[in-house]
């Protein structure tokens, strides 16, 4: 009896080592059974791969199978569709159901090289290496593998960071992507990250600087657009340009607030309506993902107190798109915009290389990439 409650702590203790959400199942799974048991020291990835849905129900089965009948772990990986290497990957990697890995041994070896220490946060790092995979190549991965400032950062933007870097790194290697001659030093699997963030920032800018739309000239068209503007606008306001051109013209200190939009502590967004300018707003968002972004600061003119319709107006806009403030803002006629024919060209031969890198065939927008790039300039500071 002493025997078996000492197996069944053991049993338990690897399996407290898994996500919450999968431990009944791992429990249902291994029960009355010892071979099974031992697979969650032996090979923790392919005990998750039996509860978290990984490759068919057929290859599972088949699976428990031979786990059953005494076979190989070799054998078990090769029926589930699991790269034997993964076998090193300990219980607490598995934050989310596995994605794809490849099965190429040498790439195994390698990135298991650069696998942390701390247990505790290679779920952090497995999910970066499988965004880089989605987004890039093998090259690219391993070399996020072993960039831990970058694969351990537990930041909502990081998979953001990833795509520009992992599409810089694309544009490093062919002669036809856009911005290619105009690179100043070019990604290869030994750049340093500092060198890879401002390299790919100042990439990313300039492109947006080659989409953009050539200013109208100075005349009625010009002027009878703006009149002809109805209703509110929300433009956002990242550059340090943008910042001090709104608090010139408002009359207050928003200017001084670009060190903090740089380091992701705030959004700043300016309010039109029909084309005049009527408050200036700061968004701040909680560190609770769960938690709605909420209005810090909405000022008008000289910091004056805005009317209850702007405010009424500006609540339910940020209400509307809560998930995504940078991407629902407008744009203003005032600047000068992006063409989105000329952004989406620009992209295009990137595009159709690596489509998993777009999703649902969408181009980021302008907007989001330059709050990224700006993000990474910042990181390059840290």
């Amino acid at each position: 009896m002493f025997v078996k409650n000492q197996s069944n702590q053991l049993v338990e203790f690897e399996i407290a080592r898994f996500p919450k959400v999968y431990r009944r199942r791992l429990r249902r799974l291994v029960s009355g059974s010892a071979p099974l048991s031992d697979l969650l020291v032996s090979f923790p990835a392919a005990a998750f791969a039996l509860v978290s849905g990984f490759g068919t129900v057929d290859g599972r089965g088949n699976a428990v199978a031979l786990i059953k009948a005494g076979a190989s772990l070799k054998a078990v990986s090769e029926v589930l569709g699991l790269p034997f290497w993964a076998r090193k990957l300990p219980p607490e990697a598995f934050a989310a159901p596995i994605g794809d890995l490849p099965s190429d041994a040498d790439f195994g070896r390698r990135m298991m090289n650069q696998l942390p220490k701390d247990n505790d946060v290679t779920d952090l790092w497995l999910g970066a290496v499988l965004e880089a995979l989605r987004v890039g190549d093998q090259p690219f991965a391993l070399w996020v593998a072993g960039q831990k400032k970058l694969s351990l950062l537990d930041h909502p933007l990081r998979p953001a960071v990833i795509w520009l870097l992992a599409a810089f790194a694309w544009a490093s290697r062919n002669d036809q992507a856009a911005g290619f001659n105009s690179i100043n030093k070019r990604w290869s699997k030994g750049t340093a990250l500092k060198t890879a963030q401002r390299a790919a920032a100042e990439w990313a800018l300039r492109l947006i600087a080659e989409a953009e739309r050539q200013p109208a000239k100075r005349g009625p068209g010009r002027y009878s657009l703006r009149n002809r503007q109805a209703g509110y606008a929300v433009v956002v306001l990242q550059t340090a340009a943008e910042l001090n051109e709104e608090g010139r013209l408002m009359n207050h200190c928003v200017g001084t607030y670009a060190n903090e939009v740089a380091r992701g502590h705030c959004l700043i967004f300016g309010i039109r309506r029909d084309g005049h300018r009527v408050a200036t707003m700061e968004v701040r968002c909680s560190r609770n993902p769960e938690a709605l972004p909420h209005i810090a600061q909405l000022q008008g003119p000289g910091n004056s107190r805005v009317s209850a319709e702007v405010r009424e107006r500006v609540r339910m806009w940020l209400l509307q798109h809560a998930s995504d403030p940078v991407g629902g803002a407008d744009t203003d006629a005032g600047t000068l915009l992006t063409d989105p024919k000329k952004w989406r060209a620009l992209w295009a031969p990137h595009q159709d290389a690596v489509p998993a890198a777009f999703p649902g065939g969408q181009v980021p927008k302008p907007s989001e990439v330059r709050h990224v790039a700006m993000l990474l300039q910042q990181m390059a500071g840290w």
